[in-house]
């Protein structure tokens, strides 16, 4: 089963978008799993960011590709 969902966070954490698809139709998440998922999925993305903010070299902004 393939499931894909975007998520739109602003830089507090705050969702300002969610949009799931689905092939299927699935029960609704209620709104406590909903937000703790919402949750979980910004705390990964908040974790990436800040690993590859730590992979870049000295001096070069993480958002260039020189």
């Amino acid at each position: 089963m393939t499931l894909h969902a975007i998520h739109i966070f602003d830089r507090k954490g705050k969702t300002l978008f969610t949009k799931r698809y689905t092939a299927t139709a699935r029960p609704p998440l209620d709104s406590e799993s909903a937000s703790e998922q919402r949750k979980l999925i910004f705390g990964m993305l908040y974790s990436v960011r800040e690993l590859v903010g730590s992979l870049t070299p000295e001096g070069s902004s993480p958002g260039k590709f020189e």
